[in-house]
């Protein structure tokens, strides 16, 4: 899958943004900073993620696709769901998991 590429691939998305910063090529280094920001959440299991700079990584957290707090109501969701147990989950007359 597209994830799984993305954390094996010999390119090194942050290597590109930090050589844009150091040669002052904006397009590239905002191009790197939105590729960073929507594929954030498979971008950070690459070893390579701690060799930001402090003010791209400031900007990628403000800028993150999806938004924290989507991120943070999927986690809630995902621990709800892991509470009930194994189970099937409760619905609604409609057939919509209620929780």
């Amino acid at each position: 899958g597209t994830a799984e590429e993305i954390i094996k691939f010999d390119l090194s998305v942050v290597e590109y943004l930090n050589a844009a910063n150091k040669c002052k090529a904006k397009q590239l280094a905002a191009f790197c900073r939105h590729f960073l920001c929507v594929n954030n959440v498979v971008c950070r299991q690459r070893e390579d993620w701690g060799d930001l700079s402090p003010k791209d990584a400031s900007y990628i957290e403000e800028n993150i696709w999806p938004p924290k707090s989507y991120l943070d109501a999927v986690a809630e969701y995902e621990a709800a769901k892991a509470k009930l147990g194994k189970g099937k989950l409760p619905e609604n007359k409609d057939g919509c998991i209620v929780m």
